[in-house]
C-alpha cells in the first residue's frame, strides 16, 4: 500500500526512488511495480534517456 500511496502523490517513479524513500531494495519494489503492472494498477512508462 506504501508503494501505491507514493505513486498517487508523486506519479512516475523507478524502481530507485522508492527504495530510498520507502526503505526497501530497488530489486523489491521493482518487482512490486512489475507485479502491480501485471494485474493492471499501474502503467509502465516507456523510458526515455538515461543508462540503457
Amino acid at each position: 500500500m506504501a508503494l501505491l500511496d507514493l505513486l498517487a502523490e508523486v506519479g512516475t517513479v523507478t524502481s530507485t526512488e522508492p527504495a530510498r524513500k520507502l526503505g526497501h531494495s530497488s530489486g523489491v519494489c521493482s518487482f512490486h511495480l512489475r507485479q502491480l503492472a501485471r494485474h493492471g494498477l499501474i502503467e509502465v512508462v516507456p523510458r526515455t534517456g538515461g543508462r540503457a
